[in-house]
């Protein structure tokens, strides 16, 4: 074995220094004689290629600047608009993958680094030679300074982005309306006040100046108003007090001039001399007369089916007039009205000479005939009006289901829409925000939706306030009402469509806060629709409990069971409600019949757990945590 073995060795040994010794003779042979044809007998043979070291192993990757292609600025379709840079980068070789992108912005500038991995050793590696690209969206924000112009630098490309807008609106001043004015005698100074009036969400109150000679005051009263806008028609009205310089006389009357327009107006105190008759006193016997009549107006709710109300402008001729009541009835197109004041029975009472303005507003109703010329006589002052739709129709009736508390229903920006049952009118204004990320887009932030809504008592015009409103959020509060602002549509989609801004329909609920004291009324669970409760426990944690509520029975479309919140109580104080976000309720929607929630007590023992759902009675059943 040890010979055979040694045998080998030789052999072996022999066999490599024949080798080496072709192998120095192959080298020391030139390749060719020269730059044209080899030589016959000879093959031509490749370039050589110098020897490279090989890899020292596996190096980390090292981040570089990735080459820019193309740089495009998208600009979604949303309020206000959102910015966003397409970029399309390189990967120079098949070693090379994207990295990342960094955003930071100093002023007006914006630089943008986009980088690729590439590893430590790329030099001495073997990499496909195949040039790729990548594709790269990049939120910029919304905070861009309208008509402003921005450097975006991309590593090496600069674009310029231009915002959208102009420059910041444009508003100018002019007089306002004037509702009242009263000169009022304090304990310093005499102050005139004015009640003014604010015609559309646009305008807001200027300033105002004063100027006086003698027993005749001029005022100015002004409103700024934004030019190009879009306003909400919502009247406001504004209080202004205005101190009057020098003595004021509570026995004259003065005349106020007050934007253009000549008021006579007596202090508002009591003006006696030693043989003045006393000033009436509350207990003192009045009597009806008619009221003088300043003006007459109709309005027409935008509503469905319309709505048509009377707003009469009346006067109370002293300080001793009050206004008392009116009555109304209708012969075919004709509409009478009766207005009363209350003034004192004995004619020898003194009273101050002070003109007052008094408005009402009076629902006329929705079914007067369509397309008719109607005349409308208050106190003998007559005005006619023409209501909308083609003569000889009727109002539509069955196939019209009008806006309803506790059902959701929709709303166009910029209109109002009649609450039948509440008798209030919804105004939505408009939308004041609207930056919800794209479907189309990945966004680190998803943005929001708010609306601006004004509530108003239809019947006795009682402004119950205007709030802004969060998509999808908490509900605002409008004197006794709660509105909630369940959906915004048109949901932005492309954010590189541009042009004009959507037309908005908002889906709300509105609700009415219970009184104090009086019982929420229920639907009793029957044997039509029931609630089933039922409880699991975690072993491994005896005081966690999952509890399931299942509404059983009914149909899948019950109107009166959709879209409702959902209330817990735990049985140890605590409690948790929830009220969904829904769309307008239609023969294909469906109600929610499986409920869960996970609760964690502290201590054992035996609890009665509480679960209602909307209008059905409260359902409950005992639970014992070990």
């Amino acid at each position: 074995m040890k010979t055979k073995r040694t045998g080998r060795v030789f052999t072996m040994a022999v066999l490599a220094i024949v080798l080496i010794a072709v192998f120095a003779a192959c080298e020391s042979v030139p390749a060719s004689p020269g730059p044209d044809e080899p030589t016959a007998g000879t093959t031509p043979s490749a370039p050589s290629t110098p020897a490279q070291p090989p890899p020292t192993g596996n190096r980390p990757m090292v981040q570089v600047d990735a080459p820019i292609e193309d740089v495009t600025v998208i600009i979604a379709e949303s309020f206000p608009p959102q910015y966003f840079l397409e970029v399309t980068s390189g990967l120079p070789n098949g070693c090379v993958r994207f990295g990342e992108h960094r955003v930071a912005r100093e002023g007006k500038t914006v630089k943008v680094t986009v980088t690729n991995l590439e590893p430590g050793d790329l030099g001495l590696r073997a990499c496909t030679m195949r040039y790729g690209f990548v594709e790269t969206k990049i939120a910029l924000g919304s905070d861009f300074e309208p008509g402003a112009t921005y450097k975006v630098h991309v590593n090496d490309v600069t674009i310029d982005l231009v915002a959208q807008g102009g420059p910041p609106a444009m508003s100018t001043e002019e007089f306002e309306p004037v509702d009242s004015v009263e000169i009022v005698i304090g304990v310093d100074k005499a102050v005139l006040v004015v009640v003014s009036g604010l015609p559309d969400t646009c305008h807001e109150l200027a300033g105002h100046v004063l100027r006086r000679n003698g027993d005749v005051i001029t005022v100015e009263i002004t409103n700024s108003v934004e030019l190009g806008a879009a306003c909400g028609e919502i009247y406001r009205t504004v209080e202004t007090r205005i101190p009057i310089d020098g003595e004021v006389d509570p026995c004259k009357v003065y005349d106020v001039e007050i934007n253009g327009d000549m008021r006579r107006v007596h202090p508002t105190v009591d003006c006696q001399t030693p043989n003045e008759t006393p000033a009436p006193t509350p207990d003192a016997d009045k009597v009806a007369v008619l009221a003088p009549i300043e003006n007459i107006a109709i309005e027409v709710a935008e509503s469905f089916p319309v709505q048509y109300f009377l707003v009469i402008t009346s006067g109370l001729p002293n300080g001793c007039a009050e206004f008392d009541d009116y009555e109304m009835h209708r012969e075919g197109a004709s509409i009478f009205v009766k207005l009363t004041n209350l003034i004192p029975a004995d004619k020898n009472i003194t009273c101050t000479e002070q003109y007052r303005i008094v408005e009402t507003r009076i629902a006329l109703g929705t079914d007067l005939a369509s397309g008719t010329v109607h005349t409308v006589d208050v106190n003998g002052k007559n005005e006619t009006f023409t209501t909308q739709g083609v003569p000889g129709s009727t109002p539509p009736t069955g196939s019209f289901t009008p806006a309803l508390l506790d059902k959701p229903f929709s709303i166009n920006e910029d209109q109002k829409t009649w609450i039948e049952d509440a008798d209030l009118d919804l105004a939505f204004v408009e939308v004041t925000e609207d930056s919800r990320c794209p479907r189309t887009v990945m966004c680190i932030w998803a943005g929001q939706a708010k609306i601006l809504m004004g509530l108003v008592n239809a019947g006795t015009g009682e402004d119950l306030g205007r709030a802004e409103l969060t998509i999808g959020a908490g509900a605002g509060t409008f004197g006794p009402f709660r509105i909630k602002a369940l959906e915004l549509d048109p949901y932005p989609e492309d954010p590189s469509a541009s042009g004009q801004r959507p037309r908005y329909t908002a889906t709300v609920i509105i609700t009415k806060e219970q009184p104090r004291g009086e019982p929420v009324p229920l639907t009793p669970v029957g044997t039509d629709v029931t609630v089933k409760l039922r409880h699991e426990v975690d072993r491994s944690q005896p005081l966690t409990v999952t509890i399931i509520a299942d509404v059983v029975g009914g149909p899948d479309n019950n109107k009166d069971l959709y879209c409702h919140g959902i209330e817990w109580q735990f049985g140890d104080g605590m409690g948790v409600g929830v009220m969904p976000g829904c769309i307008m309720w239609t023969s294909d929607s469906k109600i929610e019949r499986h409920f869960e929630e996970t609760y964690t007590y502290d201590s054992p023992g035996t609890y009665e757990i509480t679960f209602t759902y909307g209008p059905l009675a409260p359902t409950s059943m005992q639970v014992q945590v070990h």
